[in-house]
């Protein structure tokens, strides 16, 4: 072995994080020893072939185990830890995890990013350049490497369309009609799950479309997201909603999923920001048409293969975050629907197009694996060619590019 990680990120829950963990760890366990402080992971028998300790001690703990941080690298002695979360968090993990060098993984999802926070890490991943060039913006001036996330081929695949409706338990008026609207999203307030809601309604509305359906799979947040099925009452459109909400953390498997996404003739976001955007690529392996906005990672990674929003008006993301997310624009989002509902061939051109992005090598959870693994080992060993961030870096504008496409709207 190679040495000891203490991994400090979502575990075992059906969160994307959690993904991302399980993924890249599938790989370092074959030449590194593994322990994990699973957030989201409240001790329930699991089945990976590694330690998970839970990040809260209980209900109302601190969920992200900052406070537990300390005690468990002092009882592990592990020689590098690994943080994946979010730019705001990396104050506290830096401060507790003492002496013990930090690989920083984290996800930026928009314009304000605290990067003068994550200068203490030895390296910091990110998975996208957008998300580098915004923490450099914010003060981040240390080493850093861009590491996309992945998809699973094996799972996440086409499905008949007549036979996913059927699995799903639709009603057998919707097995080979009706056009379904899905997102696949958490139910927090950056997912703006509202305008999702709202503009589908307004489309119908307009348009008079009586055979579109809207199918919301989301995840609840407690008291963080909105009442959608009182929001679909609201707006007109209760008889039209297909509303899954599975447990927060059991959620439903890759597998499930992956028949969720083959159900949709098209799939929308109308988040405000990603750091990423997993379940957009998911559903591109699977096929499925896909409406995004232009902003953050979602308008770098998608390119051509997405019908992209443009972004006229921001807003600060809650809870003390204040990252800017993007608002894509109301008349644009609603003109794609209509294109996508009226245009069987452009629907079948954006799902070559997505399966054929999300087939790309650098998308494959064992290269990623790899490359977090070679990072890993040249923080230990600090003799590295990962370049460093900043003012007066000669490489700054190579690793800075492809921020354009996020660059802030005129309000209106």
């Amino acid at each position: 072995m190679k040495g000891k990680i203490l991994w400090v990120g979502d575990a075992v829950a059906a969160t994307g994080f959690s993904r991302i963990t399980h993924q890249v760890l599938d790989v370092l366990r074959e030449e590194w020893e593994i322990v994990v402080l699973g957030i989201n992971y409240w001790g329930d028998p699991h089945d990976f072939p590694y330690q998970i300790f839970p990040a809260a001690r209980g209900v109302g703990d601190d969920a992200f185990g900052f406070k537990r941080l300390g005690a468990i690298a002092s009882q592990e002695r592990p020689d590098l830890i690994v943080t994946l979360t979010d730019p705001w968090h990396m104050p506290r993990y830096l401060t507790e995890a003492g002496n013990c060098p930090v690989v920083a993984s984290v996800m930026v999802d928009g314009l304000n990013c605290r990067g003068l926070g994550m200068n203490g890490a030895a390296v910091t991943i990110f998975c996208t350049e957008f998300g580098l060039q915004q923490a450099a913006d914010g003060g981040y001036q240390g080493r850093a490497t861009v590491i996309p996330l992945g998809v699973d081929l094996d799972v996440y695949k086409p499905t008949d369309k007549v036979h996913a409706r059927k699995s799903l338990g639709l009603p057998p008026a919707l097995h080979e009609a009706g056009f379904i609207v899905g997102n696949v999203n958490r139910n927090q307030p950056r997912k703006r799950l509202d305008l999702t809601v709202r503009w589908f309604a307004e489309w119908c509305r307009e348009n008079e479309h009586e055979d579109a359906y809207l199918y919301l799979h989301v995840a609840p947040t407690r008291d963080q997201g909105w009442n959608l099925g009182q929001l679909a009452q609201y707006y007109g459109i209760a008889n039209k909603l297909i509303y899954a909400e599975p447990d927060m953390m059991a959620g439903v498997s890759e597998e499930a999923l992956a028949v969720i996404y083959s159900a949709f003739d098209v799939q929308v976001t109308t988040t405000q920001g990603e750091g990423f955007g997993l379940t957009t690529l998911e559903g591109m392996a699977c096929g499925t048409p896909q409406i995004v906005p232009e902003w953050a990672a979602l308008s770098e990674i998608c390119g051509a293969a997405a019908l992209q929003v443009p972004c006229t008006s921001t807003s600060a993301t809650p809870n003390n975050i204040n990252a800017i997310g993007g608002i894509a624009d109301r008349e644009d989002f609603i003109g794609c629907l209509e294109r996508l509902y009226q245009e069987p061939a452009l629907r079948a051109e954006l799902s070559a197009a997505g399966m054929s992005l999300a087939q790309m090598p650098c998308y494959r959870w064992r290269q990623i694996g790899e490359l977090y693994g070679s990072v890993i080992e040249q923080a230990v060993n600090p003799v590295t060619r990962l370049q460093t961030v900043g003012a007066g870096s000669g490489e700054n504008e190579t690793l800075r590019r492809g921020g354009d496409g996020a660059k802030p709207p005129s309000d209106r």
